[in-house]
């Protein structure tokens, strides 16, 4: 070999190694942003729901909602608040061990154990796990007897009629 060769050799290890580095630290660099994603979009879903749920609680006001998927879920589902019950005064709502949903084991799950504050807002994804959201809507109200409530996703959104009730907002699903 030639002096002229060796240096194409040597070259083109070298482009290999940078192109290698480069797309490890890219796919790193994605792989760190995809979770903030999905944090970002449930943020803003839950910031959505809770200003919805105020505008639209008083009296009389009907108000048809469509929230943005998050996450790619595939439905979102709402207990009603009154199932957990009245907070203890250090804010601990108590659970109600008598709650059933046997559609959804993780939500039963979440009514079942006292917490501060409970989550009665769920994500549902592809596989049907339900995964609780960081809020508690009490003004969540489900006409009786149900107590939850799920609403499939359908063209990237979560359609929904809000009743006001005054304290209270009736979620119906609108899809």
């Amino acid at each position: 070999m030639r002096r002229g060769q060796l240096q194409h050799v040597f070259a083109f290890i070298m482009m290999v190694l940078i192109a290698g580095a480069v797309l490890l630290l890219g796919y790193r660099f994605l792989a760190a942003i995809i979770p903030s994603a999905c944090q970002a979009d449930q943020l803003s879903f839950i910031n959505s729901l809770r200003d919805d749920l105020s505008a639209y609680s008083s009296y009389g006001s009907v108000h048809h909602s469509a929230w943005s998927v998050p996450c790619k879920a595939a439905a979102v589902c709402f207990v009603d608040a009154s199932v957990y019950g009245v907070p203890s005064s250090s804010g601990v709502y108590p659970g109600n061990s008598s709650f059933n949903d046997p559609g959804h084991p993780k939500i039963e799950d979440e009514v079942h154990l006292p917490s501060t504050p409970p989550a009665n807002v769920f994500l549902v994804d592809q596989k049907g796990v339900a995964a609780p959201l960081p809020f508690f809507a009490d003004k969540v109200a489900l006409k009786a007897p149900s107590r939850t409530l799920c609403i499939n996703a359908t063209g990237g959104a979560f359609h929904a009629e809000l009743d006001g009730g005054g304290r209270t907002v009736l979620i119906k699903d609108a899809s």
